[in-house]
């Protein structure tokens, strides 16, 4: 459901997408919003556009301002200050827009409460908001942890369930995360919100106007961003518990990067191994020494312990320039096209990630990739739940892999809430049949012989109808194309030298022989068996072998005298016991000045054109590296 209800956009100064199944997304120029920051849209699950909002307003699908819908106060400078969602009620025409107001003096930076307003989607076929202003979280546990103020970060995560959702805040000044369940009842506040103390506490003046909640696709790791500092955390989507957090370290900053860091928005990939995060270096008020900049991070979910992960991080872009934050990029937001998109204030449009399951630079960071046809973006795209791109049934353990080699994608019950009954059903998507009928909880271990872009669906079945399907694309890259330059078994002459070759491969490939060297070439100089495993940029990896075997070799003639004088005898330099072709021959004169070149050499010179003398030869196998030298002697 996930994929076409959040698959149109409407954000900054009218600008919009749309994502369209299995097409880049179009520019949209119809939209009414205009917002520094907050925005949100929800479309009904074939793509049609039901209603969007910038937390104070919100807009119907024919774009204009719904009934009840002028004035719900939420903040539009918060980069996260609005979120959509769909009743988890399937017989329920209720969507929820949830807000968060501006707290005037209660705290600096902070937010009142979250709120939510209610938008019945039927009422005369446009909608119209019944009720606003509606608590998410009791009074009652306000009142017990002591504190009313909230950070202007919220997040929708997707419960277990594949059904209901969490609302994820943080409390301004306590370390407190709040989890509130959206189980489709319709009570405020919340039946249920779990309470993790889990962040570290901070004073009232600390400003929160920057950071952010982020899910991953899956729901099980949270990024928490706030001002200067970045945190991961576990979380449970059952039962909303967050886990305690890992701090990331930041890698040095290859810009000028000395005063005032502020770390923005994050996006997960995909698969959910990469996390992205933005920095902000910006000056101070009236100090415009130095330029703001804007320092791109990724990190490797799957480097290993959490301190490995949280050292993991490495720059994949960084820009700068001299007018402020403006033209630099800002909040990503990950498209239901399955690529990292970045807002940039000011700018007609978006910088984007176009390989983000890819370690790295090799992600492709690519400023400028989409344009919005003149309408200019803010700090924010459309804040949406975690589950987009990915949908409620498939969990991904790789959207990448290598022709030819196996790669495994998992599917089941936890996180599309399927029932004991159910049964999976496999469509590779590359033209090959089914695969099976398997059971509720099950993997899939599978291979593409080419390379390109396929997409994996996955159907639950239950009493042989289809009631949920999920698909993935999967990016399937070359294998490297290596072939020792000898064929498979290979006889040579007693001794052995032999130069074996990769061959042409692309810069960035990594080779590695199996007696340790990683060189592009090795010289064998003993008989036996030779391998080498060839890791291309993408790292696809390839594997050749040769065998070498020696044996004794009839020593080969070469002529030291030549007498090409007409007779018929001794004409030419003639190669015996070596096969002419497979050498190289160069000639020298004696004061060392070539005369004459020819690769495959055809047994056919004869001194033509030159004087009687001496003259110096050099024979080289390209094949297997052999050279030999001498002279020959011209006489007439």
């Amino acid at each position: 459901m996930a994929q076409g209800e959040y698959s149109t956009w409407y954000f900054g100064q009218q600008a919009g997408l749309n994502f369209a199944p299995g097409a880049a997304p179009q520019p949209l120029l119809n939209g009414a919003l205009n917002t520094p920051s907050a925005c949100a849209t929800l479309s009904d699950g074939a793509g049609n556009l039901l209603l969007y909002s910038n937390g104070d307003q919100v807009w119907n699908r024919l774009h204009q301002l719904m009934p009840g819908g002028n004035a719900l106060g939420g903040d539009t400078y918060m980069a996260q200050g609005c979120v959509i969602l769909r009743s988890p009620n399937t017989a329920s025409a209720t969507a929820y827009v949830f807000t968060q107001r501006s707290a005037g003096a209660i705290t600096p930076f902070s937010t009142g409460l979250p709120v939510v307003a209610e938008v019945q989607l039927a009422a005369g076929g446009t909608g119209q908001v019944t009720q606003t202003g509606l608590p998410v979280v009791a009074d009652s546990i306000l009142q017990r942890l002591g504190e009313r103020s909230f950070a202007p970060y919220q997040a929708v995560v997707r419960h277990a369930n594949g059904r209901e959702a969490w609302l994820l805040t943080r409390l301004f000044e306590q370390g407190v995360i709040l989890a509130s369940l959206i189980d489709g009842t319709g009570r405020w506040p919340c039946a249920r919100t779990v309470v993790s103390r889990v962040l570290p506490t901070r004073n009232s003046s600390s400003a929160t106007w920057c950071g952010a909640i982020v899910a991953s696709p899956d729901g099980r790791t949270l990024l928490y961003n706030d001002v200067a500092s970045s945190y991961l955390l576990a979380f449970d989507p059952g039962t909303g518990r967050v886990g305690a957090p890992v701090a990331l370290a930041y890698p040095a900053p290859s810009i000028p990067a000395n005063i005032n860091p502020y770390t923005l928005g994050g996006a997960f990939s995909p698969n959910g191994q990469y996390l992205y995060l933005d920095r902000l270096y910006q000056p101070s008020a009236g100090n415009n020494v130095g330029s703001s900049a804007v320092q791109v991070l990724q990190y490797d979910l799957a480097a290993g312990s959490p301190a490995a992960v949280a050292q993991s991080g490495v720059e994949v872009y960084n820009v700068s320039n001299r007018n402020q934050a403006k033209n630099l990029p800002h909040y990503p937001q990950r498209g239901s096209d399955g690529l990292i998109y970045f807002a940039v204030p000011e700018a007609t449009s978006l910088d984007a990630i176009l390989a983000p399951n890819a370690r790295g630079r090799a992600c492709r960071y690519t400023p400028g990739y989409l344009s919005l046809r003149g309408r200019p973006a803010a700090r924010a795209l459309p804040t949406q739940p975690n589950d987009v791109n990915v949908g409620p049934l498939l969990v991904l353990k790789a959207a990448f892999g290598c022709a030819g080699q196996q790669l495994t994608m998992r599917a089941g019950a936890g996180t599309g809430g399927g029932a004991a009954s159910d049964s999976l059903r496999w469509w590779l998507g590359d033209g090959r049949p089914v695969i099976g009928t398997r059971a509720n909880v099950d993997s899939l271990n599978m291979s593409y012989a080419a390379p390109g872009t396929y997409t994996l669906r996955v159907d639950r079945r239950r009493q042989g109808a289809v009631v949920a399907t999920a698909t993935a694309v999967v990016r399937i890259s070359p294998a490297p194309r290596v072939r020792l330059a000898l064929a498979p078994d290979t006889v040579v002459c007693a001794p052995v030298s032999v130069r074996l070759s990769v061959g042409p491969q692309p810069a960035g490939s990594v080779f590695s022989w199996q007696d340790g060297s990683t060189a592009p070439t090795l010289v064998a100089i003993r008989p036996g068996g030779y391998w080498v495993d060839v890791r291309n940029p993408a790292g696809c990896v390839a594997r050749a072998t040769v065998q070498v075997r020696e044996q004794p070799c009839a020593a080969p003639t070469i002529p030291n005298i030549i007498t090409p004088n007409g007779d018929a005898q001794n004409q030419a330099f003639v190669l015996r016991g070596l096969n002419a072709p497979d050498w190289t021959l160069r000639l020298y004169n004696r004061w060392g000045r070539e005369i004459y070149s020819r690769e495959k050499y055809n047994n056919a010179w004869a001194a033509q054109g030159q004087p009687d003398g001496v003259y110096y030869y050099l024979l080289r196998n390209a094949a297997t590296g052999q050279k030999l030298k001498g002279w020959v002697e011209v006489v007439r």
